[in-house]
């Protein structure tokens, strides 16, 4: 990957230093792609590469540094930190005709860390690129299943927070 002047584990660090010190229990992070070019690629699609590139080697620096990190508890904060890579949109699966993409409703979403159990996917998009329904106790696609909504990983983060989801979000 190409050199730029970004620094994408800066606001990571004093998030880090925050939980190590118990100061917080959450954190975010906006990340803009490689040089803080933008991802929002309706053409030159080409971009989405180093976009990702940049993205999973800032992923793997962070995972690396939480499991050094002693958290509050003791342990590494690699038990105790959960990170979650999303986006407020999709993109579309096929290019446009300036071999760029378009906004789609359809995004996913990465979980890693505590309390995850790696190597696994949730849910699948069908011949016409839409979300599949879910069985909710397996994550297995089903045609019972349940259409998942941002409600659902809300679900997920404050059960994985030890939190009854149900005080919060009554209709998961």
């Amino acid at each position: 990957t190409p050199l730029c002047n970004s620094d994408p584990l800066g606001e990571l660090e004093t998030i880090i230093k925050c939980f190590s010190l118990g100061l917080s229990r959450s954190g975010m992070v906006r990340y803009d792609g490689w040089c803080a070019n933008g991802w929002d690629t309706h053409s030159q699609n080409n971009m989405q590469a180093l976009h990702y590139e940049e993205l999973f080697m800032v992923l793997n620096s962070l995972m690396d540094e939480l499991n050094s990190t002693t958290g509050e508890s003791g342990s590494s904060l690699l038990d105790e930190v959960t990170v979650m890579v999303f986006s407020d949109m999709g993109r579309h699966p096929r290019l446009n005709v300036s071999n760029g993409k378009d906004h789609w409703t359809f995004t996913s979403a990465m979980l890693m860390g505590a309390g995850i159990e790696g190597g696994q996917v949730i849910g699948a998009m069908n011949d016409n690129f839409q979300g599949e329904p879910v069985a909710l106790n397996t994550g297995e696609v089903s045609e019972s299943g349940t259409a998942l909504t941002p409600e659902h990983i809300g679900a997920t983060l404050l059960t994985l927070a030890d939190i009854d989801p149900a005080e919060y979000l009554p209709n998961t």
